[in-house]
């Protein structure tokens, strides 16, 4: 099934590959690094991490699904 990611939070996610992350529409706008700040009780994105973890997905054109997802229904 795909489905739409949009500010999801993919934390570290250790079970999902590639191929199946950039089967979800939006899946370039998730959050994939962060980290717990104990002090503020709150989850810190690492937005430079993410973003680079993003671009390393991007660049990795043997991960990309056969058939891109059809997001039109989410527009």
């Amino acid at each position: 099934m795909k489905g739409l990611l949009l500010d999801a939070y993919l934390i570290d996610t250790k079970y999902l590959k590639a191929t199946q992350i950039k089967l979800a529409c939006n899946w370039d706008q998730a959050f994939y690094k962060a980290y717990l700040d104990k002090e503020k009780g709150k989850l810190i994105i690492d937005e430079e991490a993410n973003k680079a973890y993003i671009e390393e997905l991007k660049q990795d054109k043997d991960s990309d699904p056969k058939t891109p997802p059809d997001c039109s229904k989410w527009e």
